[in-house]
């Protein structure tokens, strides 16, 4: 329990399986609070031009590591890691794009692209459906490109020409809400969803069943309980710690 408490689950062994991506968020979100720590002490203004560039070399960091990592392990064909320096460059480039979107104009310059950058991130993502979560190839350039891919999504998504009319479509209307929601209680949907894994494997039921009440299940349980636990606790932090 040590690890989970103190959030050190991407480097020691850990309770719940899954919860090594919570550990390397807290890592971001501690690292984050002391660079800009850093920034402040010195001259934000200036130091300030140097962030996207400090970003991209994490970025590549991340990447050079994680090549290093798997190489000793690339004949196997399932290989796993969590350590939070092998998977900081999903959340790096989240990171990335907030920063140009909120404090540069190079998004709004580019989305005169935007119909080959959704050509490039399709592309891009694409090696999620040819390779297994593991293998070396996933494990390596994969993870990145996914990750790039995804990023490029989320650019698009925030490019109001691109998805404007998209919630008036009658037939998109329904699923572009039910996105949404599931996106606004993702976290809780991830939380539960390998307790809710464990409870349809024990119906036996075939392959695309089991798939499809799994997933179900899995978001359902997660958007009430992001209901019932999460969204009154979060009325008490905004009520007695206001921002």
């Amino acid at each position: 329990m040590v690890a989970e408490v103190f959030y050190l689950q991407s480097y020691l062994d850990h309770v719940f399986d899954h919860t090594w991506s919570l550990a390397i968020e807290e890592h971001f979100y501690i690292g984050l609070a002391l660079v800009a720590f850093l920034f402040l002490l010195a001259k934000p203004k200036t130091m300030s031009r140097f962030v996207p560039l400090i970003i991209t070399a994490l970025l590549l960091l991340s990447f050079i590591l994680r090549v290093l990592k798997s190489l000793p392990h690339k004949n196997e064909e399932f290989f796993p890691f969590f350590a939070t320096h092998l998977r900081l460059d999903g959340i790096l480039t989240g990171a990335l794009i907030a920063y140009l979107y909120y404090f540069t104009n190079h998004l709004q310059k580019i989305m005169q692209y935007r119909y080959w950058l959704f050509a490039a991130a399709a592309l891009l993502v694409s090696p999620v459906f040819v390779y297994s979560g593991g293998s070396y190839i996933m494990n390596t350039y994969g993870i990145t490109s996914m990750n790039l891919g995804f990023g490029i999504f989320v650019v698009l998504a925030l490019d109001k020409g691109f998805l404007a009319g998209l919630p008036n479509v009658r037939f998109i209307k329904p699923l572009y809400y039910a996105i949404g929601l599931v996106g606004v209680h993702s976290y809780s949907v991830y939380l539960w969803h390998l307790f809710v894994k464990e409870q349809v494997l024990t119906l036996q039921l075939n392959y695309r069943m089991g798939l499809t009440v799994y997933v179900m299940l899995a978001i359902v349980v997660g958007v009430l309980l992001s209901i019932i636990i999460e969204k009154p606790f979060l009325m008490l932090r905004d009520k007695y710690f206001k921002s």
